[in-house]
């Protein structure tokens, strides 16, 4: 069979590229979504109902010696399982985010993520949650958890502020860090794939990612018109 010689395939395109990473976030949202529900409505159901069985099982039964210390140790597995299977279901989405809002869901990661007791932790938010639409609450809080895994992540870590603030019909969400000694990492160059991914979030919102830095630390600010998050 003869072939005749065919054309290159084309580079992609920058354009190309940003749209494969908001397709890559967008799966990637659908399938932890799907995974948590499993995980809260089917899983948690299940260990919960065999966890109340047992219960009763104990109850009922009134052994003793050796069969009294293993059903002690199965309901203490049992209790155990159910505070994993809620860290797990949380940790993909936070039900304080469907429940009560964004600055909820991300002052408690902080609160969660904050990972050495000498790494000082803070967070600033306005007085009330805002209205914002679904897609731009779960966007945002993305960037917010992205932007601090960022700083947890970095060496000789000092000091993490998370603050969020509106001013002038902007808002503006910005994750800042400090070392013990000084700054010598730009993200871009240390993390680079995680950080463009960071910046394609905060433009798939039409909102604009400034990395500023100082001797001691850099902070991560993310800016949006509010209009748009409506």
């Amino acid at each position: 069979m003869n072939l005749s010689p065919s054309k290159p395939a084309p580079h992609p395109s920058y354009h190309d590229l940003r749209s494969v990473i908001r397709q890559l976030h967008e799966s990637t949202e659908a399938h932890q979504i799907a995974l948590h529900r499993a995980l809260h409505d089917q899983l948690g159901g299940l260990i919960v109902s065999a966890a109340m069985d047992l219960s009763a099982a104990v109850r009922t039964l009134g052994a003793s010696g050796l069969v009294d210390f293993r059903l002690a140790r199965a309901q203490s597995s049992m209790v155990a399982a159910i505070d994993l299977e809620r860290e797990l279901s949380e940790d993909l989405r936070p039900s304080l985010l469907d429940n009560i809002g964004l600055f909820a869901a991300l002052r408690w990661y902080v609160r969660h993520g904050c990972p050495h007791s000498s790494v000082v932790c803070s967070e600033h938010f306005p007085g009330e949650e805002m209205s914002l639409s679904s897609v731009a609450v779960t966007t945002l809080y993305r960037i917010g958890q992205e932007s601090l895994a960022l700083a947890f992540n970095e060496p000789d870590l000092k000091s993490v502020d998370l603050d969020v603030s509106v001013d002038n019909s902007v808002l503006q969400l910005s994750v800042a860090h400090e070392h013990q000694g000084g700054e010598s990492v730009d993200p871009f160059d240390a993390t680079p794939g995680l950080t463009h991914s960071l910046l394609e979030r905060t433009r798939s919102m039409a909102g604009e990612m400034l990395i500023c830095r100082t001797p001691t630390g850099t902070a991560l600010v993310h800016r949006f018109k509010l209009e748009l998050l409506k």
